[in-house]
This record gives structure tokens, C-alpha cells and sequence, in this order.
């Protein structure tokens, strides 16, 4: 379900990037067409069936975006609808005709920390909340009468009953084998503790003794950039991290297989659908869409550390990614996402 739309050029990527992280920040998650349509999918459908089903569209404002054919076609399909546009004023220029009427919100004259709760604000305003897990309404559970809820848990307990006894009567010969064989003897060593994340990355993964070489080329991954707070690492086949490296202009390089604990066992595979991520202290961690918490494992970093934004400027770094010495791909600050072979 697409309940917020944002229609923009791509030359203002870098603000919506910010906007994007602040609404998912806030539980509201928009649709954008750099982040949401997948590889191979047609563009034009993906678009319009995301239109149809968005309740609000945010159109940012520019003089880029106003000269957009796709943005005039995205804008003009929700007027037609009936559905309300909310406009962000980004960079100040002339208007068609038919947005001349609309009333809109200034991000072009005052800090973004000070625009944005208005947009908040506006969109609780249209009915947009922050997503939260479904539960079942009382209304919608009928009442039972207390003799039949008696009886059914008379025929349960008797059903559970008899599964055991059956169960048990299988077991015995197996549980009297296992008790009845000594313990074999083998080498000891110390535990370490594993968190469930890096238990589930390792279930995907050979010893290392086992593993097949991958071929040159095989190994693919898509770098995601989510503005000021978050940079991740989507694989997208099974990959060898092994001397990869992720670095700026200003010399920071972090090697992918070192960085994240769950590789220090001793292979450098990451499975297919693995999400390794990046993200700014004290913030909230937002993931792409494509990630699940079962495969990300992440890495926290100070201000100092964020490699991949530059604060005082107030804009994205472009990102060399290397294997060893040999340069996989420069990915540039127009590109928020980066897809990567090696």
C-alpha cells in the first residue's frame, strides 16, 4: 500500500533523500521511484500503479522538477483524481497554470528542522499516520457461549492427550538407543557469543573448507544511499566480501570483511538478500524497503566516522568501491542507488 507519493526530479535527489529519511523517521514511508521500482520491472506501470494507490503526493518544487515531463504526468494524474497534492516549495521558480491555486509549504526560506513538522503536521492533517501492526478489533469477535467453550476444550485436551501417548510410544526405542551410547570425545574450545543475526547469516554459509570459489563476476550488490544517516550494502547474489572496500575522497576507507563482526568467523560470503548497514549514531537506523531485519547486520559510527556525507557542506560524498587496488565502480552523489559487480 503507497499512502505518500513524492514526485521530484532527479536533480534534487539529495533533498529528497533528507525528506525521505525524516518521514520514515517519523513511521511514514513514501514511494519514490529511485528506491521502489525493481530491477527489470516496467517503469511507466510501476509508476501508475503507485499513483493509483497513493492517498497524498508531495510534488517538490524546482526548477528542474518543473521542467519534468514524468513529474507533469504524475502531478497532473493526481489532479485529475480528485486526490490532494501537498507542494514543497524547494527551489523558488515559475508555476503552471494549473498550481497556481494550490497553497504550499516553504522549504526554500527556513531551516529543514523547522519546515518539516509543518509537512507532519499537513499530512496527519489528510490522514496519513505512522504505520503500526494491525490488530484484531474486539468488535469483530463473537462471544461463546460458556458450555460450548467448555466442551471444546474438553475435546482438546483429550485430542493432546492422545497425540502425546502416541508420541511417546515412537520415541522410546530411539530415547533408550541415544542414553544407551557413550559420548564420543572431541576437542574443546571456548564459545563465543553470537548474536541472532550473525546466527542467521551463518546458516546461509559452508565452512569455509566446503565452499565452492565463486567466479569473477558473480559476485553482485547494490550500494544504497539514505542520506545523512544511513549508507547500505544490498547483495544481491551470493558474494565474496573478501578485500572489498568502501572509501571517500578524503581518504576514509572501511573493508567490508573487517568492519562487520559477523564475517570475523572465517568466511567472507554474504548470502543473496543480505543487507549490511551503515548509519549515524543516534539516529534511528531507517532501512531500504528491501531489507529485512533477519539479514542486515549494521555498524554504528560516530559523526566523525559517517563516511559517506559531508555536514559542513551539507551534501553526499561521492564513494570509490575497490577490490584490493583494482576500482569496482566510482558511485556518485547522483546516484543514491550504486549497483556494483565484481
Amino acid at each position: 500500500m503507497t499512502d505518500v507519493f513524492i514526485s521530484y526530479a532527479h536533480e534534487d535527489t539529495q533533498f529528497v533523500d533528507q525528506l525521505a529519511d525524516a518521514l520514515n523517521e517519523n513511521g511514514i514511508r513514501p514511494w519514490r521511484d529511485k528506491v521502489d521500482i525493481a530491477a527489470g520491472a516496467n517503469w511507466e506501470q510501476t509508476v501508475d500503479r503507485a499513483l493509483a494507490e497513493a492517498d497524498v503526493l508531495l510534488l517538490v518544487i524546482s526548477p528542474a522538477s518543473m521542467r519534468s515531463g514524468p513529474v507533469k504526468h504524475e502531478w497532473s494524474t493526481f489532479l485529475k483524481s480528485g486526490k490532494p497534492i501537498v507542494p514543497i516549495l524547494w527551489v523558488d521558480t515559475a508555476l503552471p497554470k494549473a498550481l497556481e491555486k494550490l497553497i504550499y509549504l516553504h522549504f526554500d526560506n527556513q531551516p529543514f528542522a523547522d519546515a518539516f513538522p509543518v509537512l507532519l503536521s499537513e499530512l496527519h492533517g489528510k490522514g496519513i499516520r505512522a504505520y503500526q501492526p494491525a490488530t484484531p478489533a474486539a468488535s469483530a469477535q463473537k462471544p461463546k457461549s460458556e458450555g460450548t467453550g467448555f466442551a471444546n476444550r474438553l475435546t482438546l485436551i483429550g485430542l493432546l492427550v492422545a497425540v502425546l501417548s502416541v508420541a511417546a510410544t515412537i520415541a522410546q526405542p530411539f530415547i533408550a538407543d541415544w542414553l544407551s551410547t557413550e559420548p564420543s570425545v572431541t576437542a574443546t574450545s571456548t564459545a563465543q557469543p553470537t548474536t541472532a543475526s550473525q546466527a542467521s547469516l551463518q546458516q546461509t554459509v559452508s565452512p569455509a573448507a566446503t565452499l565452492v570459489s565463486l567466479t569473477a563476476g558473480s559476485s553482485s550488490a547494490t550500494l544504497i544511499l539514505g542520506g545523512e544517516n544511513n549508507l547500505t550494502l544490498l547483495f544481491n547474489s551470493e558474494s565474496d566480501v573478501t578485500n572489498i572496500t568502501v572509501g571517500s575522497p578524503t581518504g576514509v576507507t572501511f573493508p567490508i570483511a573487517s568492519s562487520f563482526a559477523v564475517f570475523q568467523a572465517g568466511s567472507n560470503r554474504a548470502a543473496a538478500g543480505t543487507c549490511l548497514h551503515f548509519y549515524r549514531e543516534n539516529t534511528n537506523g531507517a532501512l531500504p524497503r528491501q531489507c529485512i531485519v533477519e539479514s542486515t547486520f549494521e555498524v554504528s559510527l560516530t559523526a566523525a566516522d559517517v563516511f559517506w556525507y559531508d555536514d559542513a557542506r551539507n551534501r553526499a560524498i561521492d564513494l570509490t568501491v575497490k577490490q584490493s587496488d583494482l576500482v569496482i565502480k566510482v558511485c556518485t552523489t547522483a546516484q543514491p542507488r550504486c549497483d556494483l559487480q565484481w
